[in-house]
């Protein structure tokens, strides 16, 4: 059901139903909303960004399940969020970057109880958002980026279950793996255009190898294979 396409008078009746198995007794019944919500607004993403009131309250719907009491759905609130950001679903306003970094700052009583679970829960939601709006960006560094890691870094000494040192460890390392591909990539294009710069020395060596009837020189084919090689070997 969740990838079908939906029609533009039926996506409020949809929104209406998640709200309220948000609202059950059961987690799982909560963690199935997020799941459903992820392949949904995929499939129906441009009819759902023509629709701003909606956006609006699947925004409102995501943060709400990243305040839940149980942490397998503020874990997948968390991922959902990501998602959402990363397709620029909506986008990451300083109204959102703001509300998350004052959910981070929540203050943890030495007392133990209710309230201090609760606490505990609105600091944990902040810290997932803020690792959320970290991992939505793995292919850029926004202006924004530094700021959130330098407020992630503020919770190594969290409590758990918020443990900030694997999130922030997740966040960083994918972000980092994925800039160093691109940097390998334009490494090796870089070396290549370098090592092209000695091709008229090669020049007339390959028009002393060159095919009349075909039209192909192998000496052009032969280095261009020799610069490839050589490049994998310096990239390695």
């Amino acid at each position: 059901m969740s990838q079908g396409l939906l029609y533009p008078e039926h996506i409020p009746l949809v929104l209406a139903a998640l709200e309220e198995m948000a609202a059950s007794r059961s987690w799982h019944a909560r963690f199935s909303v997020l799941t459903y919500l992820q392949i949904t607004v995929f499939y129906n993403l441009f009819t759902l960004l023509s629709l701003p009131a909606e956006v609006l309250r699947i925004r409102k719907l995501v943060m709400q399940l990243l305040l839940d009491e149980q942490l397998e759905v503020r874990d997948m609130a968390c991922t959902t969020l990501s998602g959402l950001l990363q397709c620029q679903f909506f986008p990451l306003d300083s109204c959102l970057q703001t509300q998350l970094q004052t959910l981070s700052q929540t203050s943890l009583p030495k007392a133990r109880g209710e309230l201090a679970s609760m606490d505990l829960v609105r600091r944990h939601a902040g810290v997932l958002g803020l690792s959320a709006c970290i991992l939505s960006s793995p292919y850029d560094v926004p202006q924004w980026m530094p700021q959130i890691l330098m407020e992630l870094s503020d919770h190594l000494n969290d409590p758990q279950p918020i443990e900030v040192r694997k999130q922030h460890a997740r966040a960083c390392s994918q972000t980092t793996r994925s800039n160093q591909c691109e940097l390998k990539e334009y490494n090796f294009i870089l070396q290549l255009r370098r090592k092209l710069c000695l091709w008229p020395f090669f020049k007339h060596e390959a028009d002393v190898q060159c095919n009349p009837q075909s039209r192909q020189c192998a000496g052009e084919d032969n280095l261009v294979l020799l610069l490839l090689q050589s490049g994998g070997d310096d990239e390695e």
